[in-house]
């Protein structure tokens, strides 16, 4: 087991457990062995006049140490080589209701990462900024998260053409600032668009790269924007989330894709049992997942403005690569989806600047020919045993539907790949 544990300066023990990874929040304690994050939350939170709940900001304190605490423990160091056990504890301001959610709270997680999380609340954290010249954007009724990707501008378009508007909130990502701008001006919303970066510096700990927990901070930035939106009493802030569901669920392409390759970032039981512990904790906010249902291409397709989408979409980024090659590889699953959904949607894939591997013909991936073997296994056993055992989270109407999806989004990648002969 890993222990980590997030506590203000002032609650530093004066000696330092060794076997502890320590993590001050929103600051740096500037105490030799002692770790920090989120030093620019603070400083958002003010600039956006935003007037933050106790337990909004709980939330996001507890959404913000997960991560901190899955960037800093190696699976490598795991039994298994992927499983760990990770023991977390975080001072909070009101701790009560998170130790009464403690359970649903652990189970989310560990779906989320694939480890054993075991978590502590203790009181003495961080109070929210203090800002007294708040604001409400009283035209505003949602948040929707905007990444710079294909689904979440589809989705900036879709709800553009609403007659209330909604905010954005962007995580800062070094190859997609610029777009996230640009798609909030084009939109006429950049008063609306709020660009967050969340950070986390490590001087005694390790490093993780898997980062599978890494989608909590974006609804944390979301909670935390939602105190902008003007609700009636006990009304509930529409958190959008704009995913495809043949991503969502991200079903394993094959048996040996499903660790690493595998994340649940929008799953639906993910977001499921989160909207669980928002309403145990009173948090009145409620996801609305308008693609669930549709797959890339169909999203493509159905967009509300197709002239603006086809002026912007070149634009976006979907490679799984792309921050290490500075262009999106054309190749891993994220591209093949990307570029089968143009393909279905009848769209010209004007990517730029461009992809490493243009011509798949010549192309050779892993991802490739898992995309390609598990297109021929759904065709020869069917979607039923393709699917088995991957939907028993949800009732039976659901499971049809997700079903469905499943099956037109493997036939997109199907169709593509016999387009380009890779099948």
């Amino acid at each position: 087991m890993k222990q980590v544990a997030v506590i203000p300066k002032e609650g530093l023990p004066e000696r330092l457990d060794p076997e502890i990874v320590y993590f001050t929040p929103y600051n740096n304690s500037h105490i030799e062995g002692v770790n920090y994050f989120g030093l620019d939350i603070p400083r958002s939170v003010k600039s956006a006049r935003i007037k933050v709940p106790i337990v909004h900001w709980d939330f996001a304190t507890i959404a913000f140490s997960v991560d901190a605490a899955d960037k800093s423990i190696s699976r490598e160091s795991s039994e298994d080589g992927w499983t760990r056990v990770i023991e977390l504890t975080i001072c909070l301001v009101e701790p009560e209701p998170w130790n009464r959610s403690k359970v649903l709270l652990e189970d989310m997680l560990g779906f989320l990462s694939g480890d054993v999380w075991k978590l502590n609340f203790l009181v003495g954290g961080c109070e929210p900024p203090n800002v007294k010249n708040f604001k409400c954007v009283e035209e505003a009724s949602s948040v929707s998260l905007l990444s710079g990707g294909v689904d979440s501008l589809v989705g900036a378009i879709d709800y553009s053409t609403k007659q209330s508007k909604t905010l954005l909130i962007s995580h800062i990502v070094r190859m997609d600032r610029l777009t996230q701008q640009c798609f909030a001006r084009r939109l006429n919303l950049d008063n609306y668009h709020l660009q967050w970066s969340f950070s986390v510096k490590r001087v005694n700990a390790d490093v993780e790269i898997s980062t599978r927990a890494r989608s909590i901070v974006f609804f944390a930035y979301a909670i935390l924007a939602s105190a902008l939106v003007p609700t009636l009493l006990n009304q509930r802030v529409q958190i959008v989330v704009p995913e495809n569901g043949f991503i969502s669920l991200n079903i394993p392409l094959g048996p040996g894709r499903m660790g690493s390759l595998s994340t649940k970032t929008t799953h639906p039981y993910y977001l499921g049992q989160l909207q669980k512990i928002w309403e145990r904790v009173g948090i009145f906010a409620e996801f609305d997942l308008p693609y669930q249902f549709k797959t890339k291409g169909e999203i493509l397709q159905e967009c509300r403005n197709q002239a603006l989408l086809k002026d912007l979409v070149g634009q976006s980024s979907s490679c799984g690569r792309g921050q290490r090659v500075n262009a999106q590889c054309g190749v891993c699953v994220p591209c093949l989806v990307r570029r089968a959904a143009f393909h279905h949607a009848g769209l010209s894939d004007t990517t730029e600047p461009f992809y490493q591997n243009d011509d798949l013909s010549i192309a050779n991936s892993v991802d490739i020919s898992a995309a390609s073997t598990a297109y021929i296994r759904y065709t020869n056993v069917g979607i039923d045993r393709f699917v088995a055992g991957h939907l028993n989270f949800a009732d039976s109407m659901s499971k049809q539907s997700y079903k469905r999806v499943v099956e037109r989004g493997l036939k997109e990648i199907g169709n593509f790949l016999s387009y380009v002969g890779k099948v």
